[in-house]
């Protein structure tokens, strides 16, 4: 109790001793559960502009307080998407579902539908065999590092609009500065 740990009964104390891997959950724990946009590319063949796609991603995301949504939320507003008055009243959505562990999906007043998500989503929706050669090597190397190994704390995302991938983009964890010093005292 003095190390702010309380074992109940001395059999889990004494097993204790014997516990060879400890396993964490990382996000919150080990990093801090805020995203930031790393990478972003428009991918597809389509006419819209960086601006446009943004301008998609952050009606779809906004209302969401996921912390990856919030983390793309930001970009956007860091990249100076903003909508005006004009455009809030043309792009609101009239529906939106979350697809959960995949991402969400609204449909506009136009009739437009957004998909936001990881690869899971648009493999299931057969979206992600549209692909280039080139953008999915993109997608592969924004997921290996130079050795092959996952990128830690990386979370690769795509967009659609109207059944077209238009963007994909990376997201990283922010480590937590005492999460060294913590793993390095349990060793």
């Amino acid at each position: 109790a003095q190390n702010g740990i309380l074992v109940k009964g001395g059999a889990h104390l004494e097993s204790l001793g014997r516990v060879g891997t400890i396993a964490f959950d990382k996000t919150g724990t080990l990093t801090r559960g805020e995203f930031q946009v790393i990478d972003f590319q428009l991918i597809g063949n389509h006419s819209y502009t960086k601006t446009e796609v943004l301008e998609h991603l952050l009606l779809i995301q906004e209302s969401s307080s996921h912390p990856l949504a919030t983390g793309i939320v930001s970009y956007a507003r860091k990249e100076r998407v903003t909508q005006t008055s004009k455009q809030r009243n043309i792009m609101k959505l009239t529906n939106q579902f979350l697809l959960e562990g995949e991402g969400v999906v609204g449909t506009t007043t136009t009739g437009i539908t957004i998909h936001a998500g990881n690869a899971r989503m648009f493999n299931r929706l057969g979206l992600l065999t549209t692909l280039s050669t080139n953008d999915m090597d993109t997608a592969k190397k924004w997921s290996f590092d130079e050795e092959g190994s996952s990128t830690v704390g990386c979370t690769i995302g795509f967009m659609s609009i109207k059944g077209d991938i238009v963007c994909m983009y990376r997201l990283q964890d922010t480590v937590r500065a005492e999460s060294r010093e913590v793993i390095t005292s349990l060793t």
